[in-house]
Formats: C-alpha cells, structure tokens, sequence
C-alpha cells in the first residue's frame, strides 16, 4: 500500500496524470508504475498488528488511514481554476 502511495503522489506531484476520471487516472500509475518506479523512495512499510496488542491495531490502521488518504488526494479529480 505504502509503494502505491508513493507512486501516486510522484504522479500527482509531477503532472503526470491524464484522463477525465479517476479511473483513467489509476489506469495511468498502473501503466507507467514500471517506469516511474526507480525515481521514488522506498515504501515504509505498514506495521502488522497480528497477534499484537491494541495499540499495535491503532498504529496499523492509522497507516493504513494515512495511506489512503494520501492516495485519495493525490487522485483527486483537477478542477477548473474557475472552479478553485
């Protein structure tokens, strides 16, 4: 999760998004992720809580949180300037 973030971010960051929905936008990370790969940093991986206290459950699912809002605001539609 933590390498998919990055990558989305690296595209959402380096204007490389094309398309009209966000559809067309995952399709484009999935296409080039290959390519882009080598040029972010490596993943931070998600703790595991498995077996583990609740506090090892909350700093999990604060990650995991953290993750997909990240990949959720990278991914978000452009707008006009009109529309800002």
């Amino acid at each position: 999760m933590s390498d998919f973030t990055n990558l989305c971010r690296y595209f959402e960051k380096n204007k490389l998004l094309r398309g009209v929905t966000i559809d067309d936008y995952l399709q484009e990370v999935y296409n080039n992720a290959p390519m882009i790969r080598p040029f972010i940093r490596a993943a931070e991986e998600i703790s595991d809580p498995y077996h583990k206290n609740f506090p090892a459950l909350q700093v999990a699912h604060n990650q995991i949180g953290h993750a997909i809002a990240n990949i959720a605001s990278a991914l978000e539609l452009q707008r006009g300037e009109h529309a800002a």
